[in-house]
């Protein structure tokens, strides 16, 4: 699956994930430890979301269409708090 299908079946455009991205990182910072790790806790594995996409898709497809390293094996969300790449 490519980047615009991913992104497509997202329903966002390469304009509005960045926003995402950068809004969540934003709410992110601005929570206490305590309230991070119930953020963090409750977001999907790599593996988790990326068989939302389909059989094919792997964890290394996420990281690239979010743009960011996934060495933790965490979800986009997770992503972008861990190493944000929102240019």
């Amino acid at each position: 699956m490519t980047r615009d299908e991913m992104l497509k079946r997202l329903g966002l455009s390469d304009e509005e994930l960045k926003d995402l991205l950068h809004k969540f990182v934003k709410f992110h910072k601005s929570l206490n430890d305590h309230q991070k790790a119930v953020i963090e806790r409750s977001l999907p594995t790599t593996a988790a979301a990326a068989k939302t996409f389909g059989p094919t898709v792997t964890p290394e497809h996420l990281e690239q269409l979010f743009g960011t390293s996934l060495d933790t094996g965490v979800f986009a969300m997770r992503a972008a708090v861990r190493e944000p790449n929102l240019s």
